[in-house]
């Protein structure tokens, strides 16, 4: 789906071409998953097209491993994800099912635990901005890691579901937390009880996603975003995500002592300083994270 203008990491040469100082890993190779990085923007493929991106075992160490690095990355601000070929990602690799049928319940628990929490929990609590471009099908755990990203975009052919009755599994991958704080309880399990697939103008009316574009200007626009985005201030942004998704659980005295801390590294950050100059200068402002 990404022009040759992301280059970077590459699926089978690790870190040879990432034209950025700096590397994820000095020996860490991806098989399923490309990376890019330019102008402060990260960009994540999932990169089994003909499995419609389907999470196996595989990408999803990948991801567990990746994704804490480009969190630690001073030189990205802003990570977009999104999945090659016809879709974003159709959930868990049900081809993989049949070969676990005769483990016990402990050792279901464990994969599940090592596999899915570093993933879920590295992506929803990064301190950067994140945006997921949406191409074709989102379901089950694809799903969960659109709606753990801060911000959706989708295409006008994308669809969203979770399909877990039809292998008679319940939910996974923080899908139970993320969905019904999106379209609320009521729909969240109309969509599990259904396992219908939701076109993208539903999925924006009912708040799903933030915006639905053309196809054909998916990449366009969901870079115009991130761009945007990335032009912002490092350490604002990231203070006013993490006030955001602490808030969704707060009471209101809570929340109100974590935005007075919060605004308060900002207001002795040089980034504060320089956004008031800027203001009254009537100039763009040239924010460092600092």
């Amino acid at each position: 789906m990404w022009s040759d203008r992301h280059k970077g990491w590459s699926s089978n040469d690790g870190m040879k071409r990432n034209p950025i100082q700096g590397t994820v890993s000095t020996n860490m190779k991806f098989e399923n998953i490309r990376i890019g990085i330019e102008d402060s923007i990260a960009t994540l493929t999932l990169n089994r097209p003909e499995s419609l991106n389907a999470l196996d075992n595989e990408t999803l160490a990948e991801l567990a491993a990746v994704l804490p690095k480009l969190s630690e990355r001073t030189d990205v601000r802003v990570l977009v994800v999104t999945g090659a070929g016809r879709a974003f990602c159709a959930g868990g690799d049900v081809k993989g099912q049949p070969t676990r049928f005769g483990w016990e319940r402990d050792r279901h628990l464990s994969r599940l635990r090592a596999i899915h929490f570093g993933v879920v929990n590295s992506l929803a609590h990064m301190e950067k901005p994140t945006l997921a471009l949406i191409n074709g099908v989102a379901a089950g755990g694809g799903l969960s890691l659109a709606l753990a990203c801060d911000l959706r975009l989708a295409g006008e052919s994308a669809r969203f579901g979770a399909g877990f009755r039809r292998v008679a599994l319940a939910v996974d991958m923080g899908l139970s937390y993320f969905l019904p704080r999106a379209v609320g309880s009521g729909k969240a399990l109309e969509i599990l009880y259904t396992g219908e697939l939701i076109d993208a103008e539903e999925a924006l009316r009912i708040g799903l996603v933030n915006r639905v574009v053309p196809d054909a200007s998916l990449l366009e626009e969901g870079l115009s975003m991130a761009t945007s985005v990335a032009s912002g201030p490092p350490v604002a942004l990231g203070n006013a995500k993490r006030a955001v998704r602490k808030g969704v659980e707060s009471d209101l005295d809570a929340a109100l002592e974590l935005e007075a801390e919060l605004q308060s590294n900002c207001l002795v950050s040089e980034d504060h300083r320089e956004g008031v100059e800027a203001f009254l200068k009537k100039r763009e402002p040239k924010f460092t994270g600092k």
